[in-house]
């Protein structure tokens, strides 16, 4: 997660569609997460459960309505 990702506008997105938002992902920039994003997250809405290896990964893909994926370059 990094300012690149589009993380926090995928925050504001998901609040004016009324929908739930869970963020997966590894932190790679500590201050975007502690500004941009930690203050939206409630657990309920927003969601971040880190980062999702092999063994979570189905569960975790199979279970969206819905999936967003970045390739920053």
């Amino acid at each position: 997660m990094h300012p690149e990702t589009g993380t926090a506008e995928a925050i504001d997105i998901t609040r004016r569609a009324g929908h739930k938002l869970v963020i997966a992902g590894i932190v790679q920039d500590q201050a975007y997460l502690e500004c941009a994003v930690a203050p939206h997250l409630d657990g309920d809405q927003v969601c971040y459960i880190g980062a999702v290896g092999p063994d979570k990964r189905s569960d975790v893909l199979g279970g969206a309505g819905a999936l967003l994926q970045l390739y920053c370059r």
